[in-house]
């Protein structure tokens, strides 16, 4: 791992914290898949080094979801009021 982590110019602690990173994104989005938010395909790609990837779309629902929740800065400000009135 260390010489890994040398070749890509970083220190150890930063390459294991991208790891770290990694593994949490692709365990959020096995969750989002599962409770239907997300859905997934495996690619290969065309052009250039042929790697497999996965590509990520929301689903209808999460479409529908979005539609019904207010804004986010919305949501934040709400947040903001109430921190204040306490």
């Amino acid at each position: 791992m260390k010489e890994i982590a040398q070749e890509m110019g970083l220190e150890v602690s930063s390459y294991t914290d991208q790891i770290r990173i990694r593994r949490r994104l692709a365990r959020s989005l096995r969750a989002l898949i599962k409770w239907g938010w997300v859905t997934c395909d495996r690619r290969q790609r065309e052009e250039g080094h042929k790697f497999w990837y996965n590509a990520y779309w929301k689903t209808e629902l999460a479409r529908q979801s979005e539609e019904n929740m207010p804004p986010i800065l919305e949501l934040q400000a709400e947040q903001a009021n109430l921190q204040n009135r306490f």
